[in-house]
């Protein structure tokens, strides 16, 4: 790909991070970290000023959902308020020609089916909230530049803090001799972050519209995830308090497989690279 200036939002995320390793070797990269604060003004719009992007990628976010609950007001700020006051400027000034916002299958509700970009929005948790609001505020405002809106269902990666839940499993498996765990009779769809990576340029390839699921399309029993690491490192676990009612979240992708991208790793790829 022949790369125009890019811009990336959340450089310190493991997003983030990525996406710009995978245009390193792009001259005209601008990272959103030499400017400030996405939640003032003044900040976005020094980044902004006299410039002309390709494509923005808006990456910046406080996950995961456990601190964003518990800082909730924060989150808000800068996952909705944040994006309100980039969208704004983006407007005003004309600066990109393709947006991409880095969305949550939290907005989804819990379905027994693999769930579409159509599906009724509900968020399940404060995070999924913060995310919807900042969607209908970039579909309220871009409707003259091309926008992109990737929801991304369960991704983990060795390097996130121990707040996720797979990183969290692998510390109690390597710092614990008596491991509990609670309420994990839940299904989910885990996807590798270069999975993601790949997935997000294609959409900029294509220079896609509209919403596209970003998920693997299959289903993970979370109990599968303390049996891996019980049999990696011998030792047992137990479940205490497996009481609650089963939920499922996993991405019907046929929209997003139409446009060439497959996922290429799975589950079993994952919890392996925490043990790198």
């Amino acid at each position: 790909m022949n790369y125009k200036i890019i811009g990336i939002t959340g450089h310190t995320g493991v997003l983030g991070k990525a996406l710009i390793q995978k245009f390193k070797k792009h001259k005209n990269i601008k990272i959103f970290k030499f400017f400030g604060d996405i939640r003032k003004k003044k900040d976005v719009q020094i980044w902004l000023k006299n410039k002309k992007f390709d494509a923005i990628f808006h990456l910046a976010a406080i996950v995961p959902t456990a601190k964003v609950e518990k800082f909730y007001g924060d989150a808000l700020k800068v996952n909705y308020l944040g994006t309100k006051i980039l969208i704004d400027e983006i407007v005003k000034r004309g600066s990109t020609d393709w947006f991409f916002f880095s969305s949550s299958s939290h907005v989804y509700s819990f379905s027994n089916k693999k769930i579409k970009e159509d599906t009724k929005l509900k968020p399940i948790s404060k995070y999924g909230l913060t995310k919807l609001k900042a969607e209908k505020y970039i579909e309220k405002r871009l409707f003259k530049i091309k926008f992109c809106i990737g929801r991304i269902f369960s991704f983990t990666h060795y390097s996130q803090d121990d707040l996720f839940f797979v990183p969290s499993l692998h510390k109690k498996f390597i710092t614990q001799n008596k491991i509990e765990l609670m309420n994990i009779n839940h299904v989910r769809d885990f996807l590798i972050l270069s999975d993601i990576i790949l997935a997000i340029l294609k959409l900029y390839k294509n220079k896609s519209t509209g919403t596209f699921n970003i998920a693997s399309g299959s289903e993970t029993h979370l109990i599968k995830i303390p049996k891996f690491f019980s049999k990696v490192f011998k030792k047992k676990f137990i479940i205490k308090n497996n009481n609650k009612k089963e939920t499922k979240h996993v991405g019907n992708i046929r929209k997003i497989l139409r446009l060439g991208w497959k996922p290429k790793k799975s589950i079993n790829d994952i919890l392996k690279s925490f043990l790198r």
